[in-house]
């Protein structure tokens, strides 16, 4: 539950901001897998609409562990204070994080490392060699709400973390020349979706990450 990983977080954080960064990087990493699991005893007309329900609970959760838990768990008069408690330190702390976590994972790709060199050359027959060959399977949905987690973060704290934005536009730089090198050489081919997710994401959240913006600028000043 998201009292559990608010709890761990605010434990790391009491060892640093890098040490709590790098555990909500992990729970945005993991949560996916889980996402995927409750989609599955779901039942959808289509891929795209499966694909919807699932962006709609890793963004969920992605937003509130990587924005609005930080804020939570700070005291508001340790907003600019400085130690552990600094929540400047801790959102710096986060963007890196994300930047190097999630693409590093991508750029090594251990599980498809794993699957070609260790168990493609033991698999029983040529079909169950050639599926440890696919690629690794991915997810709209999922990278969606990757680029979403990022721009929410810039949103939530840009009144007192302004340099975010640079933040945000580099974040965004690097995943896009990941995700396109994955896309060439690691991912295999997803099946044909709409423009269901877009729209949906342009339609509601954005404006929604708007308005999460004015509401947290009110309040901080």
């Amino acid at each position: 539950s998201m009292a559990l990983v608010a709890f761990i977080v605010r434990l790391c954080s009491h060892r640093s901001a890098k040490f709590a960064a790098y555990a909500i990087a992990f729970f945005n990493t993991a949560f996916p897998e889980y996402a995927k699991l409750l989609v599955n005893y779901e039942t959808h007309p289509s891929e795209s609409r499966r694909q919807t329900s699932m962006f709609l609970k890793i963004v969920a959760f992605r937003w509130i562990n990587t924005a609005i838990i930080v804020y939570m768990i700070t005291p508001f008069a340790s907003t600019l204070s400085s130690g552990n408690d600094n929540i400047l330190d801790g959102v710096c702390e986060i963007f890196l994080a994300e930047i190097v976590t999630t693409n590093l994972i991508k750029l090594i790709d251990p599980s498809g490392i794993y699957k070609r060199h260790y168990r493609a050359p033991r698999a029983k027959s040529q079909e169950e060699m050639n599926s440890f060959m696919r690629g690794e399977e991915w997810h709209l949905a999922e990278r969606y709400s990757n680029m979403s987690k990022i721009v929410f973060l810039t949103l939530w704290y840009s009144s007192i973390f302004p340099i975010g934005f640079l933040y945000c536009a580099l974040a965004l730089s690097i995943n896009y020349f990941t995700d396109r090198y994955s896309l060439m050489r690691t991912w295999r081919q997803a099946p044909r979706l709409g423009s269901h997710i877009s729209t949906f994401s342009r339609r509601y959240f954005f404006p929604l990450a708007i308005t999460a913006m004015a509401v947290a600028s009110s309040y901080t000043w």
